[in-house]
């Protein structure tokens, strides 16, 4: 994912950092193309734990309860939810 930064016709200097207001969509030579927002994260995704990043590839699983929960998640935001 790469974060799109807003863009301003502002002329006095900045007084903070841009804010990241989607992420990038590109075509397959890696062109932008446009922005997605980004999809609120789910109240029950828990924020704590050890990460993905120090758990082996062959340790990772979903359960379907999770896939379930995961599923119903994006069907329940505006983007999905006219299918």
């Amino acid at each position: 994912m790469i974060p799109v930064l807003e863009t301003t016709t502002n002329t006095e200097p900045p007084t903070s950092a841009p804010t990241v207001t989607g992420i990038a969509i590109t075509n397959k030579d890696r062109r932008s193309i446009g922005t997605a927002p980004h999809a609120p994260r789910p109240s029950w995704l828990p924020t704590n734990g050890t990460g993905q990043a120090n758990v082996t590839p062959d340790c990772w699983s979903i359960s379907l309860e999770n896939w379930i929960r995961f599923i119903n998640a994006c069907m329940a935001t505006t983007r999905h939810s006219k299918y």
